[in-house]
Order: structure tokens, then sequence, then C-alpha cells
């Protein structure tokens, strides 16, 4: 996979040229399983187990009591494929703010050291906490921004946030609905691939965003 090229192929055709890989010389940071390999998930789950459990020897993560067993379970952290969210405790009650910030970035460092151990890194873009940083590969830091409650972003393949408001999130499944038909529209597919596109692609997308949000029958129809 390493010096493999990779041609986008589009409803225009196939690329001239490789977008990306040994070619475009950015093969060593494209080394793994790949998307769609049947190793992947495992692979995937074989790694990032011995990252939790890295991360809470630590001590990071926080302790969440079984209401109905009584049973104290240490999280680590909440992932969706390479989509996480890392979770925290305050070590003890009435921890002042800034010691509190500390405990935060210490663990985000260490969260970050351990992806790239594995191969990874964490990416600036798409970090954001509800200011810290986030170590990167050439050993510098990242800052990434404080997020007011109800500002939504996309975390966990979904748009959310904190207050669960669901306008912006339903706007984002419209306009999602929307640009797909556009698409088609500018370049039609054969109707059996339409089809396909429609059942594999868009309702799984769709019907995923829509069962995360707490919204009333009133608001789905505005």
């Amino acid at each position: 996979m390493q010096c493999m090229d990779y041609f986008i192929k589009t409803g225009f055709g196939i690329s001239e040229q490789p977008a990306f890989g040994g070619s475009a010389g950015l093969g060593s940071k494209l080394m793994g399983l790949g998307q769609g390999s049947g190793a992947a998930p495992g692979g995937m789950r074989n790694i990032i187990t011995l990252v939790d459990n890295a991360y809470k020897r630590l001590g990071h993560g926080m302790e969440a009591k079984s209401s109905l067993t009584g049973r104290i379970f240490l999280l680590a952290a909440i992932k969706y494929v390479d989509d996480t969210d890392l979770l925290h405790w305050a070590k003890f009650y009435g921890i002042p703010d800034d010691e509190f910030v500390a405990q935060i970035q210490q663990a985000t460092t260490d969260w970050g050291m351990l992806v790239q151990a594995t191969g990874g890194a964490v990416k600036p873009s798409k970090s954001f906490w509800h200011s810290l940083s986030i170590p990167q590969s050439e050993g510098t830091t990242a800052v990434i921004p404080l997020e007011a409650n109800h500002v939504t972003k996309k975390t966990l393949g979904v748009w959310g946030n904190p207050l669960n408001r669901p306008t912006v999130p339903l706007e984002k499944l419209k306009t999602k609905g929307l640009d797909w038909v556009d698409k088609l529209s500018v370049r039609p597919l054969e109707r059996k691939n339409t089809w396909l596109s429609l059942t594999v692609q868009q309702y799984p997308g769709l019907f995923y965003g829509l069962s995360s949000l707490y919204v009333s029958p009133d608001e789905l129809e505005q």
C-alpha cells in the first residue's frame, strides 16, 4: 500500500495523475489496512484497545457506576472508527479550574502521543473542546478552539451540540440530501446506480444522523 498509486474515478472519468500514493510522495503516510478491508475493523480494535489501556494506566478517563448492578466502569473515550470523544472527570470535588484544565490538557497530550505511537496523528482542524493543544508528529503543538455548548459540530459521524438543539443538525441533513440530488441532476447515473447510491450511501447517513437527535415531530415537519 505504501507504493501504490491512487487514481480518483468520478462521473467525469478517471484522473490522469495519481491523487496520492507512491508517485505523489505521500505513500509513507497511507500505510494501513485500507477502507473496505475485511481485516480493518479487527485490526483497528486491536490497536485502539492497547491505546485505551495505556491511557487509563496513566490515570486518565472517568468512572461511571451502573444504576442497575452498581458496577464501576472506567471509561476512556467514546469512539466511532477514527473519531474520538475523550471523557474527563475531575480528580476530586471542588478542584480549582486551573488544575482541572491542566488535568484535561495532560490527558489530551498523552492521548495524542499514544496515537502517534501507533503511526497516527490527531488532526487539529477536526479537534475542539466543549485553551487546549494537541501534540503534532513534528514535535510541536497545535491549539484547538473552545466551542460554546450551543455550537453545532460534527463528531462521531453526526452533527450535534451539548444542548441538543436540533435546528442546525437538521439543516445539515437537509443540505446533504439536496446536494446529492443536485449532483445527480448535473451528472446523472444509471437507474440501478442511482438506487444503489440512495439505499447504500444516502439512507444510512441520513437515518444515522436522525437517530442521534432528540427532536419533536413538529420540528421534523418544519
